[in-house]
């Protein structure tokens, strides 16, 4: 399976559906939009996207640092919430969601990985 995860500095504007075709020729068959904490981009791209799965989602900061978010969407409440990592973990497996350490690249040790 193909995927990537990469920082977009378009902030959803007219270059949506040039980043959607990109993404349809590369062979995939689904994108999964997280912003910091918003589900904004999903939103948008549900709408605009033809012939492409999009999974809800947003990439949540803790207080282990991002994890990606997918299956979920954050309330708008919710965007200036900061969790523990514990918390945030549990309350989206009870949601039915998965997550995924959006940095591991960053921990300056081996130890530091571990310990999340």
């Amino acid at each position: 399976s193909r995927h990537t995860h990469s920082h977009s500095i378009l902030r959803w504007n007219r270059n949506d559906k040039r980043d959607i075709s990109c993404s349809q020729k590369a062979g995939l068959d689904a994108i999964a939009i997280t912003g910091h904490n918003t589900s904004k981009g999903y939103f948008i791209t549900r709408r605009i996207a033809e012939n492409l799965i999009v999974i809800p989602g947003f990439e949540a900061t803790t207080s282990a640092g991002h994890i990606i978010v997918l299956g979920v969407v954050v309330k708008k409440s919710d965007r200036k919430l900061v969790l523990p990592y514990e918390e945030l973990i549990e309350r989206i497996e009870e949601l039915g969601g998965a997550t995924i350490l959006a940095h591991p690249a960053i921990a300056q040790t081996r130890e530091e990985v571990d310990s999340i």
